[in-house]
């Protein structure tokens, strides 16, 4: 898979859409987020349809860590507490959390 996460940029919408692409229970509710006019990563919720889970994500990096954590509805931005890990742990972790 080609590297979508460039230095100060975290992953686009079309990169984790690809990175769960094995994942057919999924649902993404995602939007390239724009800082400044320039794209900075993507924001939203990835919804688990077997069990109805949802995990809030962020992909602009902060100190190199992409931030997820646990949301009750797809509106819920203030959800669970922040959780922080690094690219290549993401998608482990997300699917963790939406077990």
């Amino acid at each position: 898979m080609k590297n979508y996460l460039l230095p100060n940029k975290g992953k686009s919408t079309r990169a984790i859409k690809y990175m769960f692409r094995d994942c057919k229970n999924l649902t993404f509710h995602l939007r390239d987020d724009v800082t400044c006019y320039q794209k900075v990563g993507c924001i939203g919720f990835i919804q688990n349809e077997d069990n109805g889970k949802i995990v809030y994500i962020t992909t602009e990096p902060v100190n190199g860590l992409a931030m997820y954590r646990t949301a009750e509805s797809l509106t819920d931005f203030r959800g669970g507490p922040n959780q922080w890990c690094k690219e290549s742990e993401y998608k482990q972790r997300i699917l963790e959390l939406l077990k």
